[in-house]
Protein backbone atom coordinates (compact mmCIF):
# COMPACT_ATOMS: atom_id res chain seq x y z
CA UNK A 1 0.00 0.00 0.00
CA UNK A 2 1.25 3.54 -0.78
CA UNK A 3 1.78 6.40 1.78
CA UNK A 4 0.02 9.38 1.94
CA UNK A 5 2.84 10.93 0.57
CA UNK A 6 3.44 8.89 -2.48
CA UNK A 7 0.10 9.36 -3.20
CA UNK A 8 0.78 12.68 -3.57
CA UNK A 9 4.16 12.53 -5.66
CA UNK A 10 2.16 10.04 -7.84
CA UNK A 11 -0.92 12.09 -8.41
CA UNK A 12 1.22 14.38 -10.19
CA UNK A 13 2.79 17.16 -7.31
CA UNK A 14 6.16 18.60 -8.37
CA UNK A 15 7.67 21.69 -7.81
CA UNK A 16 5.74 24.59 -9.46
CA UNK A 17 3.48 22.29 -10.71
CA UNK A 18 0.26 22.68 -8.50
CA UNK A 19 -0.22 25.53 -6.21
CA UNK A 20 -2.85 26.23 -3.36
CA UNK A 21 -4.63 29.01 -2.33
CA UNK A 22 -4.06 29.77 1.37
CA UNK A 23 -6.77 31.04 3.27
CA UNK A 24 -4.94 32.64 6.04
CA UNK A 25 -7.87 32.43 8.57
CA UNK A 26 -8.35 28.75 8.13
CA UNK A 27 -4.07 28.31 8.20
CA UNK A 28 -4.04 30.24 11.65
CA UNK A 29 -6.82 28.27 13.17
CA UNK A 30 -4.87 24.85 12.10
CA UNK A 31 -1.46 25.83 13.61
CA UNK A 32 -2.93 27.11 16.57
CA UNK A 33 -4.79 23.90 17.31
CA UNK A 34 -1.08 22.26 16.40
CA UNK A 35 0.73 24.31 19.14
CA UNK A 36 3.53 25.37 17.49
CA UNK A 37 4.44 28.87 19.45
CA UNK A 38 7.67 27.22 20.85
CA UNK A 39 9.14 24.87 18.61
CA UNK A 40 12.60 25.30 17.91
CA UNK A 41 12.75 25.68 13.71
CA UNK A 42 14.98 24.19 11.32
CA UNK A 43 16.42 27.97 10.25
CA UNK A 44 17.99 26.64 6.83
CA UNK A 45 18.35 23.72 4.59
CA UNK A 46 22.17 23.47 5.64
CA UNK A 47 20.44 22.83 9.67
CA UNK A 48 18.79 19.87 8.15
CA UNK A 49 20.19 16.09 8.22
CA UNK A 50 18.06 13.95 5.98
CA UNK A 51 19.68 10.97 7.85
CA UNK A 52 18.26 11.90 11.46
CA UNK A 53 14.71 12.54 9.84
CA UNK A 54 12.63 9.65 11.20
CA UNK A 55 14.57 10.19 14.82
CA UNK A 56 13.15 11.92 17.66
CA UNK A 57 14.43 15.24 18.70
CA UNK A 58 15.94 13.59 21.91
CA UNK A 59 18.08 11.44 19.28
CA UNK A 60 19.66 14.50 17.16
CA UNK A 61 16.34 14.22 15.18
CA UNK A 62 13.43 16.14 14.91
CA UNK A 63 10.04 16.42 16.42
CA UNK A 64 6.80 16.29 13.65
CA UNK A 65 6.19 20.26 14.48
CA UNK A 66 9.55 20.76 13.33
CA UNK A 67 9.78 18.89 10.50
CA UNK A 68 5.86 20.65 9.22
CA UNK A 69 7.43 24.09 9.60
CA UNK A 70 10.51 23.07 8.08
CA UNK A 71 8.51 22.18 5.55
CA UNK A 72 6.38 25.19 4.93
CA UNK A 73 8.91 27.80 5.95
CA UNK A 74 11.68 26.51 4.19
CA UNK A 75 10.73 24.39 1.48
CA UNK A 76 7.89 25.85 0.85
CA UNK A 77 5.36 22.75 0.64
CA UNK A 78 1.84 23.68 0.75
CA UNK A 79 0.83 23.43 4.22
CA UNK A 80 -1.89 20.98 3.30
CA UNK A 81 0.10 18.24 1.78
CA UNK A 82 1.71 17.71 5.32
CA UNK A 83 -1.89 17.73 6.85
CA UNK A 84 -4.10 14.35 7.21
CA UNK A 85 -7.77 14.85 6.96
CA UNK A 86 -8.36 15.49 10.66
CA UNK A 87 -5.78 18.45 10.22
CA UNK A 88 -2.91 16.95 12.33
CA UNK A 89 0.59 16.44 10.82
CA UNK A 90 1.41 13.31 9.25
CA UNK A 91 3.71 10.57 10.35
CA UNK A 92 7.23 11.05 10.25
CA UNK A 93 8.10 8.44 7.40
CA UNK A 94 6.22 10.30 4.91
CA UNK A 95 7.31 13.71 5.65
CA UNK A 96 10.69 12.50 5.91
CA UNK A 97 10.18 10.80 2.19
CA UNK A 98 8.45 13.93 1.06
CA UNK A 99 11.11 16.38 1.86
CA UNK A 100 13.26 13.63 0.46
CA UNK A 101 12.03 14.26 -3.34
CA UNK A 102 11.44 18.28 -2.43
CA UNK A 103 15.11 18.57 -1.66
CA UNK A 104 16.71 16.59 -4.82
CA UNK A 105 14.84 18.70 -6.90
CA UNK A 106 16.22 21.76 -5.12
CA UNK A 107 19.70 20.45 -5.69
CA UNK A 108 19.38 20.00 -9.42
CA UNK A 109 17.65 23.55 -9.51
CA UNK A 110 20.78 25.00 -7.80
CA UNK A 111 22.76 23.16 -10.17
CA UNK A 112 20.99 24.23 -13.29
CA UNK A 113 20.77 20.41 -13.84
CA UNK A 114 20.04 19.38 -17.64
CA UNK A 115 19.57 15.56 -17.87
CA UNK A 116 20.42 15.84 -21.51
CA UNK A 117 23.59 16.89 -21.13
CA UNK A 118 24.78 16.23 -17.26
CA UNK A 119 28.07 16.04 -16.76
CA UNK A 120 28.72 13.60 -14.49
CA UNK A 121 32.29 14.32 -13.63
CA UNK A 122 30.60 17.35 -12.02
CA UNK A 123 28.67 15.57 -9.61
CA UNK A 124 30.50 12.32 -8.90
CA UNK A 125 33.81 14.50 -8.40
CA UNK A 126 35.94 11.47 -6.94
CA UNK A 127 37.60 8.75 -8.82
CA UNK A 128 35.11 6.51 -9.43
CA UNK A 129 37.70 3.17 -8.96
CA UNK A 130 37.31 4.20 -5.15
CA UNK A 131 33.73 4.02 -5.17
CA UNK A 132 33.64 1.14 -2.39
CA UNK A 133 35.81 2.34 -0.17
CA UNK A 134 35.48 3.93 2.47
CA UNK A 135 35.18 7.71 2.70
CA UNK A 136 38.78 8.09 4.35
CA UNK A 137 39.97 6.04 1.45
CA UNK A 138 38.44 7.97 -1.50
CA UNK A 139 34.70 6.95 -1.56
CA UNK A 140 31.35 8.57 -0.48
CA UNK A 141 29.84 7.72 2.28
CA UNK A 142 26.77 5.23 2.00
CA UNK A 143 24.04 7.60 2.27
CA UNK A 144 25.39 10.35 0.23
CA UNK A 145 26.42 8.06 -2.85
CA UNK A 146 22.66 6.47 -2.65
CA UNK A 147 21.13 10.10 -2.23
CA UNK A 148 23.17 10.97 -5.68
CA UNK A 149 22.68 7.88 -7.45
CA UNK A 150 18.58 8.83 -7.08
CA UNK A 151 18.90 12.40 -7.39
CA UNK A 152 20.86 12.96 -10.57
CA UNK A 153 21.58 9.06 -11.97
CA UNK A 154 18.26 7.88 -12.08
CA UNK A 155 17.85 5.02 -9.68
CA UNK A 156 14.71 4.19 -8.68
CA UNK A 157 14.17 4.99 -5.03
CA UNK A 158 12.36 2.20 -3.69
CA UNK A 159 15.45 -0.17 -5.31
CA UNK A 160 17.77 1.70 -4.06
CA UNK A 161 16.55 0.99 -0.09
CA UNK A 162 17.59 -2.50 -0.84
CA UNK A 163 20.66 -1.83 -2.33
CA UNK A 164 24.07 -2.31 -0.41
CA UNK A 165 27.30 0.38 -1.38
CA UNK A 166 28.70 -2.32 -3.38
CA UNK A 167 25.87 -2.26 -5.48
CA UNK A 168 24.83 1.97 -5.96
CA UNK A 169 28.95 1.68 -7.01
CA UNK A 170 28.11 -1.07 -9.62
CA UNK A 171 25.19 0.96 -10.94
CA UNK A 172 26.75 4.02 -10.90
CA UNK A 173 30.07 3.41 -12.22
CA UNK A 174 29.59 1.98 -15.69
CA UNK A 175 27.27 5.38 -16.23
CA UNK A 176 30.13 7.64 -15.18
CA UNK A 177 32.49 5.83 -17.82
CA UNK A 178 29.40 5.60 -20.79
CA UNK A 179 28.45 2.10 -20.46
CA UNK A 180 25.18 2.17 -19.09
CA UNK A 181 22.61 4.92 -19.58
CA UNK A 182 20.96 6.19 -16.28
CA UNK A 183 17.60 5.02 -15.69
CA UNK A 184 14.78 3.12 -13.82
CA UNK A 185 16.83 -0.51 -13.30
CA UNK A 186 14.45 -2.58 -15.59
CA UNK A 187 13.54 -5.78 -14.37
CA UNK A 188 13.39 -8.21 -17.28
CA UNK A 189 17.15 -6.46 -18.25
CA UNK A 190 18.37 -7.89 -14.49
CA UNK A 191 18.75 -11.08 -12.63
CA UNK A 192 18.10 -14.18 -14.69
CA UNK A 193 18.66 -12.25 -17.69
CA UNK A 194 21.73 -10.32 -17.06
CA UNK A 195 23.76 -13.03 -19.31
CA UNK A 196 21.64 -12.06 -22.12
CA UNK A 197 21.49 -8.06 -21.63
CA UNK A 198 24.84 -7.52 -19.99
CA UNK A 199 23.56 -6.42 -16.65
CA UNK A 200 24.66 -7.35 -13.42
CA UNK A 201 23.37 -10.29 -11.83
CA UNK A 202 21.38 -10.36 -8.30
CA UNK A 203 22.01 -12.71 -6.51
CA UNK A 204 20.37 -14.29 -3.53
CA UNK A 205 21.60 -12.84 0.06
CA UNK A 206 20.65 -15.33 3.15
CA UNK A 207 19.09 -12.61 5.49
CA UNK A 208 20.66 -15.10 8.31
CA UNK A 209 24.10 -14.33 7.02
CA UNK A 210 23.66 -10.86 8.14
CA UNK A 211 21.00 -10.70 11.39
CA UNK A 212 21.62 -13.79 13.57
CA UNK A 213 18.94 -16.31 13.09
CA UNK A 214 18.22 -16.53 17.06
CA UNK A 215 16.96 -13.29 17.46
CA UNK A 216 13.71 -11.40 16.55
CA UNK A 217 14.85 -8.62 14.44
CA UNK A 218 11.95 -6.50 15.73
CA UNK A 219 13.46 -6.37 19.45
CA UNK A 220 16.70 -5.31 17.92
CA UNK A 221 16.28 -2.19 19.75
CA UNK A 222 15.38 -3.57 23.20
CA UNK A 223 18.15 -4.72 26.05
CA UNK A 224 20.09 -7.50 25.29
CA UNK A 225 18.07 -10.12 28.13
CA UNK A 226 14.70 -8.87 26.06
CA UNK A 227 15.95 -10.28 23.05
CA UNK A 228 17.73 -6.97 21.45
CA UNK A 229 21.01 -6.66 19.84
CA UNK A 230 23.99 -5.70 21.28
CA UNK A 231 25.23 -2.18 20.33
CA UNK A 232 28.72 -3.56 19.10
CA UNK A 233 27.03 -6.03 16.75
CA UNK A 234 24.48 -3.18 15.51
CA UNK A 235 27.43 -1.46 14.72
CA UNK A 236 29.00 -3.99 13.04
CA UNK A 237 25.85 -5.22 10.61
CA UNK A 238 25.22 -1.38 9.43
CA UNK A 239 28.47 -0.79 8.74
CA UNK A 240 29.74 -4.23 6.89
CA UNK A 241 26.40 -4.52 4.82
CA UNK A 242 24.54 -1.34 4.67
CA UNK A 243 27.78 0.80 4.07
CA UNK A 244 26.84 3.19 7.59
CA UNK A 245 30.41 4.76 8.27
CA UNK A 246 29.71 6.45 11.18
CA UNK A 247 27.05 3.95 12.62
CA UNK A 248 29.22 4.09 15.70
CA UNK A 249 28.02 7.94 16.43
CA UNK A 250 24.64 6.85 15.43
CA UNK A 251 21.78 5.88 17.78
CA UNK A 252 21.31 2.28 18.16
CA UNK A 253 17.47 2.89 17.87
CA UNK A 254 18.56 4.15 14.27
CA UNK A 255 20.53 1.49 13.38
CA UNK A 256 18.43 -1.23 14.25
CA UNK A 257 16.02 0.97 12.22
CA UNK A 258 18.43 0.67 9.14
CA UNK A 259 19.08 -2.92 9.59
CA UNK A 260 15.45 -3.82 9.48
CA UNK A 261 14.45 -1.90 6.61
CA UNK A 262 17.57 -3.02 4.64
CA UNK A 263 16.50 -6.62 5.82
CA UNK A 264 13.42 -6.48 4.47
CA UNK A 265 14.37 -5.24 1.27
CA UNK A 266 16.51 -7.82 0.77
CA UNK A 267 13.39 -10.73 1.60
CA UNK A 268 11.64 -9.01 -1.08
CA UNK A 269 14.53 -9.17 -3.87
CA UNK A 270 14.86 -12.79 -3.29
CA UNK A 271 11.07 -13.35 -3.60
CA UNK A 272 11.57 -11.39 -6.94
CA UNK A 273 14.55 -13.71 -7.94
CA UNK A 274 12.66 -16.92 -6.93
CA UNK A 275 9.93 -15.63 -8.91
CA UNK A 276 11.74 -14.92 -11.97
CA UNK A 277 13.74 -18.03 -11.78
CA UNK A 278 10.47 -19.86 -11.77
CA UNK A 279 9.07 -18.12 -14.92
CA UNK A 280 12.70 -18.89 -16.83
CA UNK A 281 12.37 -22.62 -15.84
CA UNK A 282 8.82 -22.24 -17.33
CA UNK A 283 9.93 -20.60 -20.85
CA UNK A 284 12.81 -23.16 -21.04
CA UNK A 285 10.53 -26.29 -20.37
CA UNK A 286 7.83 -25.15 -23.07
CA UNK A 287 8.06 -26.34 -26.40
CA UNK A 288 9.77 -24.95 -29.44
CA UNK A 289 7.46 -24.44 -33.01
CA UNK A 290 9.69 -25.99 -35.83
CA UNK A 291 10.49 -23.11 -38.34
CA UNK A 292 7.88 -25.34 -41.04
CA UNK A 293 4.96 -25.46 -37.78
CA UNK A 294 5.79 -20.90 -38.14
CA UNK A 295 5.50 -21.02 -41.63
CA UNK A 296 2.82 -23.30 -41.64
CA UNK A 297 0.58 -20.99 -39.30
CA UNK A 298 1.76 -17.80 -40.99
CA UNK A 299 0.48 -19.67 -44.13
CA UNK A 300 -2.77 -20.22 -42.69
CA UNK A 301 -3.17 -16.73 -41.29
CA UNK A 302 -2.42 -15.62 -45.70
CA UNK A 303 -5.24 -17.86 -46.48
CA UNK A 304 -2.96 -20.16 -48.58
CA UNK A 305 -3.02 -23.38 -49.07
CA UNK A 306 0.19 -24.26 -46.49
CA UNK A 307 1.25 -27.82 -47.56
CA UNK A 308 1.21 -26.71 -51.39
CA UNK A 309 3.26 -23.16 -50.48
CA UNK A 310 5.91 -25.52 -48.83
CA UNK A 311 6.16 -27.49 -51.62
CA UNK A 312 6.74 -24.88 -53.78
Amino acid sequence: MKSASASRYALGYKEGMCTFKVDAGELEKIEKHLDLADVKPIASLDEYNPNYCKLGDSKKGYSKKQLYLFGKNILNIPYRLMLNKNNTILNKPELCDMFNNKIRDIKKAQLQINQADLDYSQIYTKDPMQCKDGETKGGYKFTELRDMAITFFGLDEEKAKGMLKDDLCDYIIPIISGKAPPGVIDEDKSGINSEINNQPKRKYIDPDDIYPASKNINLCNKPIKRGGLPRKDATTIAMRYFGIEDASSRPKEELCSIIKEGIENIKAENELLAKEEKQLVTRKDAPKESVIEKKVDLLKDMKVNALDAIKL
